[in-house]
């Protein structure tokens, strides 16, 4: 009997083993991708095989193994938005930032053309694969074209109201500014709708030097760290408080405690599996706390 069959025993015997849970899910998904592979031995152009191979294999580790799926499958299928996104899934975790945001751009194309040819309104447009492109173009240095993806969702956001739109929008316009360090742009923000922009407006306060916003800020992002609404079990918002936290310190010139408050982010991120796309915390506490010691003097 394979692992896939026995998995649901196999998980409950483990009880709280992480490692045996981790590796029960490494079995499964070698089995899954050996029955993938088979399928697409037998029909390469097999567009489920292709999409769920693509998911299997969606992690640093083994994500090259799903290469000749990514270039495969957005020919399978060269008018589906989604079909046309999915290669960056791979892309993405190998760092190849030109074919990850060539997927996006097509995709977010893809979808804007069914919707015009339907009449559908523009909030049916792709907005997942938009927000990837921002980040795929702010990884390429492409900056104008990342601020061109906040212009393309902005109208559908004033005009619809939704409130799935405004928290793409949020996280997008948060990853512009944390990217760019455009911190005058949130200068007059009065409200947030994620942490995500919760935490841009904070780290934009500290780097301008308005404590008060920053200690407010951080206020807030403590409160929702430790409240079930912040996802994940709270870790990634625990990971963004802790680096706001130096941040402040740091504008403080409480060198110290910000090298201690990164000590502990980077040490939550640790525990965090491996993003699925556009990282969470927006600012890796590695890349943080890198550039707060090159700050303290202290590379």
């Amino acid at each position: 009997m394979g692992q896939m069959a026995r998995s649901p025993a196999l998980f409950r015997e483990g009880g709280d083993d992480q490692h045996q849970h981790a590796l029960v899910g490494s079995e499964i998904q070698k089995e899954a991708a050996a029955i993938l592979e088979k399928v697409l031995a037998r029909n390469p152009d097999h567009p489920g095989a292709l999409h769920y191979l693509i998911h299997d294999y969606d992690d640093p580790e083994h994500a090259r193994l799903a290469l000749p799926a990514a270039r495969a499958y957005a020919k399978v299928a060269p008018e589906s938005s989604h079909a046309l996104h999915m290669p960056a899934h791979i892309f993405l975790q190998l760092g190849m930032w030109d074919e990850a945001a060539a997927s996006d751009d097509a995709s977010f194309r893809a979808s804007d053309a069914w919707v015009k040819s339907k009449g559908l309104p523009v909030a049916m447009r792709d907005y997942h694969s938009l927000s990837w492109l921002l980040y795929e173009s702010l990884q390429q240095g492409r900056f104008q074209k990342a601020r061109e993806t906040l212009d393309l969702l902005s109208p559908a956001v004033r005009a619809t109201g939704a409130p799935r739109l405004k928290a793409i929008l949020s996280d997008m316009r948060a990853r512009y500014v944390v990217e760019t360090r455009s911190f005058q742009e949130l200068a007059t923000a009065k409200d947030f709708d994620t942490t995500s922009e919760l935490f841009a407006i904070g780290m934009s306060a500290a780097r301008r030097g308005d404590s008060r916003v920053g200690e407010m800020a951080l206020a807030e992002l403590s409160r929702r760290a430790g409240s079930s609404e912040s996802g994940r079990g709270g870790k990634d918002v625990g990971v963004m408080e802790k680096e706001l936290a130096a941040l402040v310190a740091v504008a403080a010139g409480r060198g110290s405690d910000a090298v201690l408050r990164m000590q502990e982010a980077a040490a939550l991120e640790r525990d965090l599996p491996p993003p699925l796309g556009p990282p969470r915390p927006l600012k890796p506490a590695a890349e943080l706390f890198g550039e707060i010691l090159l700050e303290l003097g202290r590379p």
